[in-house]
C-alpha cells in the first residue's frame, strides 16, 4: 500500500514521489503566489516612483522655462532701455550738432553781407579803371 505517482524525469526515468512530496508542491505554490503578489506590489511601487521622477523632471523643466522666459523678458527690456538712452543721446547730439550748423552757416551769411559790398566795389573799380601804361615794352 503505498501511494506512489510516477513521472517522467528530464532523462526519461522514472521518478516516484509521495503524498507528502504533493503537499509540500501545494505549501510551495501558495508561497510562489505570495512572491506574484509582492512582485506586482513592487512593480507597482517601481511604476509610481518612475511616474513621481518624470513629473518632477516635467516640473523642474517648466520651472526652468519660466525662469529663462523672465531672465530674456530682462535682457530685452534693459536691452530696450540702453537702446532709447542711445538714440535719445544722439537725438540730444544731433540737435546740439544742427543748431551749431545753423550758427555757423548763419555767421557765414553775414560775414558774405558785409564782404559783399567791399567786394562789389572792388569788381566795380578793377572793371571801369583802364590802366594806361602798357602791360609789356618792348
Amino acid at each position: 500500500g503505498c501511494t506512489q505517482t510516477l513521472e517522467l524525469s528530464h532523462s526519461g526515468q522514472l521518478a516516484c514521489k509521495s503524498k507528502e512530496i504533493l503537499k509540500m508542491s501545494d505549501s510551495s505554490q501558495a508561497g510562489i503566489k505570495q512572491l506574484l503578489k509582492a512582485e506586482e506590489e513592487a512593480s507597482r511601487i517601481v511604476a509610481r516612483a518612475k511616474q513621481q521622477r518624470t513629473d518632477r523632471i516635467k516640473d523642474a523643466r517648466r520651472q526652468a522655462e519660466k525662469e529663462i522666459e523672465s531672465f530674456k523678458a530682462d535682457m530685452e527690456r534693459q536691452y530696450k532701455q540702453k537702446e532709447q538712452e542711445a538714440l535719445s543721446g544722439q537725438s540730444g547730439s544731433r540737435a546740439q550738432l544742427q543748431q551749431q550748423t545753423d550758427m555757423q552757416l548763419q555767421q557765414l551769411k553775414n560775414d558774405v553781407q558785409g564782404t559783399k559790398n567791399n567786394v562789389v566795389d572792388m569788381l566795380v573799380k578793377w572793371v571801369t579803371t583802364v590802366d594806361t601804361k602798357p602791360c609789356y615794352t618792348e
